[in-house]
């Protein structure tokens, strides 16, 4: 997960967006998603609920969330003017993303996971984002 916070960030944006989702890495296994728009509400927040997590994590989000306050929040698809316009619009609001691990697992830190050898790398992830609005979660094993 401390990889590709941001990116899976942004995938987040992808998902939620009626457009393809290929933007999502590492990519998935599975994938299941809805038909409805749903859109970052202006106060998105990301929080990190995850028990000692390291200090480039938590720099990381901080990152994450700066970016997304500073950003248009505008859809990551080719073609995402008037198209869905109105779709996005009248669209469900997303407040939250709540970042998670698996059972027992512990966050190492970025820099450590970035020189980790790729095949003990756990890279799976679950992305949970209800049409509602309700709050997302990203729970991974690391």
């Amino acid at each position: 997960m401390v990889l590709f916070t941001f990116t899976l960030i942004l995938a987040l944006l992808s998902v939620i967006a009626p457009s393809s989702v290929d933007a999502l890495w590492p990519a998935p296994k599975s994938l299941s998603t809805g038909s409805s728009a749903l859109r970052l509400s202006s106060g998105f927040n990301i929080q990190l609920n995850i028990k000692n997590a390291p200090s480039d994590l938590k720099d990381a989000v901080k990152r994450s969330s700066q970016l997304l306050k500073n950003d248009k929040l505008e859809m990551l698809a080719v073609g995402r003017g008037s198209k869905n316009a109105a779709a996005v619009k009248s669209a469900k609001q997303l407040k939250t993303l709540t970042l998670l691990l698996n059972g027992n697992a512990q966050a190492k830190s970025i820099s450590d996971e970035a020189v980790a050898d790729l095949t003990t790398r756990k890279e799976a992830y679950a992305l949970k984002v209800p049409a509602d609005g309700s709050g997302a979660t990203l729970t991974a094993d690391s």
